[in-house]
């Protein structure tokens, strides 16, 4: 965050991005096969999230751009902390201040038990001050994945920003963690 303006932040496979925008897992479908597949992988294990409804925003998971408060770099040092594996990873940095906040939507997990389903809320300026921390429940799963040899979903009790739209990212920075 910088003063007052949050940072939400993208990951992308990394540093060869075509394109000018991102776009919510639904459209990649039909603009390009190949990275809607590579997209979708993600979600082994969760195969039915992407068509989840978003009941703030009256649509899907799919339908929505994936952002996260927590800065790719301290992903990192958390997961290397908890003895988990962490390839370096790529981001878009991305300022509220680009989006029409009236398309995003936040998903909170329980901080007490991040595998109960989580609620979903429409964003307010209130978050702008908080949200980019990694709790404890998650920083515990990590270690219990690490401990079982186990990979992590990375973003498990995280709060998950959901945009409904495209984002434009020329002139946007791409930061690593």
């Amino acid at each position: 965050m910088r003063g007052k303006e949050m940072l939400l932040f993208h990951k992308v496979p990394g540093t060869n991005w075509v394109g000018d925008y991102i776009l919510p897992l639904n459209v990649l479908k039909e603009v390009s096969p190949s990275a809607h597949h590579h997209a979708r992988s993600k979600y082994q294990g969760r195969e039915g999230r992407p068509e989840e409804p978003v009941p703030p925003l009256g649509c899907t998971w799919g339908d929505t751009i994936n952002l996260s408060a927590i800065h790719p770099a301290v992903m990192g040092k958390t997961l290397w902390e908890c003895w988990v594996s962490n390839a370096p990873y790529f981001a878009f940095e991305i300022s509220i201040f680009k989006l029409d906040l009236t398309k995003l939507a936040v998903f909170e997990f329980h901080q007490d038990d991040i595998f109960r389903p989580g609620t979903y809320r429409m964003f307010e300026s209130s978050d702008r001050e908080q949200q980019a921390v990694i709790c404890e429940a998650t920083q515990a799963y990590y270690r219990e994945c690490a401990a079982c040899g186990e990979r992590p979903f990375r973003f498990q009790g995280v709060p998950h920003f959901l945009y409904l739209g495209k984002i434009d990212i020329r002139g946007l920075r791409m930061v690593s963690g």
